[in-house]
């Protein structure tokens, strides 16, 4: 058997994980493969799932390749299977039959790593007894792969170099250096689904677009004025850039005639409020009081958005709202892979190791105090322009 190092997972402890459980699996591997839903797969599949467990960014870098799976299977059911934490990013996807919500409490931080049994056996029980045809997981997790896979579908499609890659029937090797919308593409592209678009999918309905009105009136903008989103919150405190250097962008913008709004969940009420309160002109503030889809129809009427690496930039490619993303520890050729050079920009500086960098204990910035404001002003000012460009789009 390989040693831990032969591995492609991000982490050194994650590489280690995945030589544990194939070390533990491998004598019962027959045993874990009757677990599989028996006779043989169709060439042309009646009925799909796709699994991808984690957050809403991630969840909508993977709708470009369920569009082609939709596009390349067009009779087929395509039901999706997703975290209580993602699925708003599915809910209304024009390709997606129906999402299924399931447990994977390794995604949640509100839970961290407890194990959830009874939730998960008795989802995978329910789709062994009404298995589809095909299965892809476009996250790679070999957790997802025993879990929920196996006993899904008859032909199982994943990333090899992971752990447990026996228990799929097709893989294709995972690069920790490809973006994670490149990646599930490639997958979709091994179940015979070639690309047809790279931006993200996310329908806004009538209903979210009034939202998105009324929302914008409360927050004093004018019918037709043009206004940048701010969203200054993410998920993680150490991948976000200083509150002073949103509030310097603020007020930049304004300087220019460009009105600002801050977004953000009711999590991120401190960190817009600190923004707000640094503010020489106090923007408008609709923390907590979007919904993932009305937030999108408030980015669709906007000129700009600024953020931190989010899913609310993935949302922004999804309704082309020009965007510039300030990037820490993690990397934006992996997380931003819509970059263009026009509208949509990263703003980063060299750091002194490799990112994205994972490590809770690293007491490194990640470049974020080098990051000046006039900086992402500068990009703000070529993504505007560009945003009144007609020229040829990102996706």
């Amino acid at each position: 058997m390989r040693g831990p190092a032969s591995y492609r997972n991000y982490s050194r402890r994650a590489r280690w994980i995945a030589f544990g459980m194939d070390l533990a699996a491998a004598p019962v591997l027959p045993l874990l493969r009757a677990a599989a839903p028996r006779g043989p797969a169709p060439e042309r599949p009646a009925s799909i799932l796709v699994v991808r467990l984690d957050h809403l960014g991630d969840v909508l870098m993977s709708t470009p390749a369920i569009a082609a799976l939709r596009a390349s299977y067009p009779g087929a059911r395509i039901d999706a299977l997703a975290g209580a934490w993602g699925r708003a990013a599915l809910d209304g996807n024009p390709h997606v039959d129906r999402v299924i919500e399931a447990s994977a409490p390794w995604y949640d931080p509100r839970r961290g790593d407890l194990p959830a049994p009874g939730e998960i056996l008795g989802l995978a029980a329910a789709l062994r007894r009404r298995p589809y045809d095909w299965a892809l997981d476009l996250r790679g997790d070999p957790r997802v792969a025993l879990a929920y896979l196996l006993p899904a579908a008859r032909r199982r499609f994943g990333f090899s170099g992971l752990g447990l890659e026996r228990l799929l029937t097709d893989s294709i090797p995972y690069e920790r250096r490809r973006s994670m919308l490149d990646l599930a593409l490639e997958l979709a592209a091994a179940a015979g689904a070639p690309p047809r678009g790279r931006r993200p999918v996310f329908a806004v309905s009538g209903g979210a677009s009034e939202e998105a009105e009324r929302l914008c009136l409360a927050a004093g903008l004018r019918a037709g004025e043009p206004f940048a989103v701010v969203a200054p919150g993410s998920n993680r405190a150490e991948a976000r850039w200083r509150a002073e250097g949103f509030a310097a962008v603020c007020d930049g913008l304004a300087s220019r005639g460009v009105r600002t709004v801050l977004v953000g969940r009711r999590e991120d009420a401190p960190v817009t409020r600190a923004v707000a309160e640094a503010a020489g002109r106090p923007p408008g503030d609709l923390t907590g009081k979007t919904s993932l889809a009305s937030l999108a129809g408030v980015l669709s009427r906007a000129s700009l958005l600024v953020a931190n690496d989010s899913g609310t930039s993935h949302l922004a490619a999804a309704v082309s709202c020009p965007t510039v993303a300030v990037f820490g520890p993690t990397d934006p050729a992996l997380t931003f892979p819509y970059e263009d050079g026009r509208r949509f920009l990263s703003v980063s500086v060299p750091i002194d190791h490799e990112r994205p960098c994972f490590d809770l204990s690293c007491g490194s910035d990640h470049g974020f105090g080098a990051i000046a404001p006039g900086a992402v002003l500068a990009a703000c000012a070529r993504a505007l322009d560009a945003g009144r460009d007609p020229g040829p789009s990102s996706g």
